[in-house]
């Protein structure tokens, strides 16, 4: 079973994962969870990975998934604070785009931040 501590800032949920270990069958958990998050507003998402020590390929390829997902719905999907195994799980398999990973909470913030701007931007030129 994953376990979440999960807060709400205004443009953004950011959910802590508080496991030690992502493996494969947590996957569709996780995934369920994180699709709940596409209709709760606002629908952007922040996964810190600060207290995972341990992930399966598995999980990182549905994290992919997901961002592509987030990102069709024009809302973000960022993943941060990952240890340095998991960090170069992620580089080892070229993942860092395609889960748009950032080490620190801190840019993962200022991302969600950016791309609500694009979003924005995006909408005024549509609607000129």
């Amino acid at each position: 079973m994953v376990s979440f501590k999960i807060s709400t800032k205004e443009k953004f949920h950011v959910i802590a994962v508080q496991n030690p270990a992502l493996t494969a069958n947590m996957a569709v958990e996780l995934q369920d969870k994180l699709y709940e998050y596409l209709d709760i507003s606002p629908c952007n998402v922040i996964l810190v990975l600060t207290q995972v020590e341990k992930v399966d390929l598995p999980v990182l390829l549905m994290l992919s998934e997901l961002k592509t997902l987030y990102y069709e719905n024009n809302t973000s999907f960022v993943v941060c604070c990952a240890n340095a195994f998991i960090h170069n799980l992620i580089q080892s398999e070229a993942l860092d785009e395609a889960i748009n990973y950032v080490p620190t909470e801190s840019e993962a913030y200022d991302i969600v931040q950016m791309d609500e701007i694009e979003r924005d931007f995006e909408e005024d030129i549509d609607a000129s």
